[in-house]
């Protein structure tokens, strides 16, 4: 990282308080300090993973994209049959209920943000951090890159889709795997 000073010029405040954030980094285990040498970005387990999977999926076409979702929307949901726990199941509902809305206002730019809501709060219920960690990563890409191929959404492919969602967030209370399997690839 920059010297203390560099920092305190290029951002107006004393030496002091750059000292103070650098502590702070530093107890919070962002960084390394290292006396006469400078600050050095601590690169952490679950950064490496989260950078290591970035690149995997900046790397998929978009097909792969697709089943590699599918795979893990899969997963993420049978493990939140039986990890999820009372909140959790409540913020899948709410997810729901904001993409019923979104789809009511014809706002599909919503709705489909809603859906990405949606598979984060199922992955969450699944209770692992690596994938909640791999649906993060490609949840991040999904705005920006091919995986909307529904970006022209109209009234009935949406209200399809939601049907879908809702398959899905009811076989996850339900705890029925079958349902689950059988309910995700039909959004893709």
């Amino acid at each position: 990282l920059p010297s203390e000073r560099s920092f305190a010029i290029e951002f107006g405040v004393s030496r002091g308080v750059v000292r103070e954030a650098l502590r702070s980094l530093h107890l919070s285990g962002h960084i390394d300090t290292r006396l006469s040498e400078g600050s050095f970005v601590r690169i952490n387990k679950s950064m490496s993973r989260s950078l290591e999977a970035a690149s995997v999926v900046a790397g998929l076409s978009e097909a792969d994209g697709l089943e590699v979702r599918q795979g893990l929307e899969i997963a993420c949901a049978c493990l939140a049959i039986n990890r999820a726990t009372p909140a959790d199941l409540l913020r899948i509902d709410a997810s729901v209920l904001d993409m019923q809305s979104h789809l009511e206002e014809g706002d599909f730019t919503g709705y489909l943000a809603a859906t990405l809501v949606f598979h984060l709060s199922i992955a969450s219920a699944a209770h692992s951090p690596a994938l909640l960690e791999l649906t993060t990563t490609l949840t991040k890409s999904h705005p920006t890159d091919q995986w909307i191929p529904h970006a022209k959404e109209t009234t009935e492919s949406a209200a399809y889709s939601l049907s879908v969602h809702l398959k899905i967030a009811d076989a996850v209370h339900n705890k029925d795997m079958a349902a689950v399997t059988e309910a995700i690839p039909l959004h893709y």
